[in-house]
């Protein structure tokens, strides 16, 4: 949740709060499509790994940047997560499905939004050969301000750990089916999470919700303030 706490604040832009679904833990495009109107970008967290309503969210018409932290492998409607909005954001944090110890990945088709990341993270030497945007080519000797690459062996070790993401995600799509079996028999108190048609929870990290009574609750954010000057939301393609 880093990326919904502080990163906006370096876009010029604040939170605003939105209900998720009483039945998931992600956020629920009925309330979205109500603060529609005051934000300019939604934030959409896959929380847990469980995919959220991309179709539904997408129909909104906001720009979405997918939160795929704890979702590496997952599908939504037999697509990748990260792969629907603008832009999508994977950790590769020492307990994530895919590890490099520290550092992400940044998933986009958007020519805009990939320069921009260009801009905040890397070196001059690649700005120089890759900014094709007029407004940002000023800033291809010096970058726009920060550095956000990771370590070179950070990234060899998350690269091999891609290879084997598909047969992980399987075997642990295995497991959850005998833990799920296991969790029914006892009549455990969770509910486990609804996929649609198509969906895969990710290879590694998952949620149950415990079964409690419904009811809207508070749990992810909006932006409103930052200037998107990316393309039309959900044009992704897939990674």
């Amino acid at each position: 949740m880093d990326l919904g706490h502080h990163r906006h604040l370096h876009a010029g832009g604040f939170l605003v709060f939105c209900y998720i679904e009483s039945d998931s833990p992600n956020l629920d495009p009925r309330a979205l499509a109500s603060a529609a109107a005051s934000c300019s970008t939604a934030l959409v967290t896959h929380a847990f790994g469980v995919p959220a309503r991309m179709d539904a969210l997408t129909a909104v018409g906001l720009p979405l940047v997918e939160d795929c932290s704890h979702a590496h492998g997952a599908l939504y409607r037999r697509r990748p997560v990260g792969s629907w909005g603008v832009a999508g954001c994977f950790s590769l944090q020492d307990s994530k499905t895919v590890s490099g110890g520290e550092g992400g990945i940044l998933t986009t088709s958007d020519r805009t939004v990939y320069e921009y990341a260009l801009v905040l993270g890397h070196h001059p030497h690649r700005l120089q050969a890759e900014l094709t945007l007029d407004h940002l080519r000023p800033l291809a000797g010096t970058g726009g301000a920060y550095k956000f690459r990771m370590p070179p062996l950070s990234a060899v070790i998350a690269r091999e750990q891609l290879r084997t993401l598909a047969a992980r995600s399987q075997a642990a799509e295995d497991n959850l089916t005998v833990l799920r079996e296991v969790l029914h028999q006892h009549q455990a108190p969770v509910i486990w999470p609804t996929l649609a048609d198509g969906g895969r929870l990710p290879g590694r990290k998952f949620g149950t919700l415990p079964a409690r009574g419904g009811g809207k609750r508070e749990g992810q954010v909006l932006v409103r303030g930052m200037d998107q000057r990316s393309g039309t939301p959900g044009n992704a393609q897939d990674p």
